[in-house]
């Protein structure tokens, strides 16, 4: 189990001063084991297929980890967010699958 840090991004919802509801992203870095390594291309009819990975990334979760799993959006890896599509939880251990690039909104 290779061990490396990543940095895990967790959305929460903010009311504005004018009551709109709005996404905010909170980074935080932890250190784990690369579980499996696995990446495939996903052809579809598109020219240029897209990047998967079924890696799965496991780490001890403090307090906040725990109370917010369900908040989890993206890891960042090597330079890359992906995004999180199962997150497992084995006190005292997350463990994250991962898939797809992820796309959406950063900090």
């Amino acid at each position: 189990m290779p061990k490396t840090s990543a940095t895990i991004g967790y959305v929460s919802k903010v009311k504005t001063e004018h009551n709109v509801v709005k996404e905010q992203i909170i980074e935080r870095t932890v250190g784990g084991d690369m579980l499996n390594s696995y990446s495939k291309f996903n052809v579809s009819d598109s020219v240029n297929g897209t990047l998967s990975l079924s890696n799965r990334f496991s780490f001890i979760g403090d307090a906040y980890s725990f109370m917010n799993y369900g908040s989890i959006r993206y890891i960042r890896i090597h330079g890359v967010n992906w995004e999180v599509s199962t997150v497992g939880e084995k006190r005292p251990r997350l463990v994250l699958e991962i898939g797809g690039k992820y796309n959406g909104p950063l900090p």
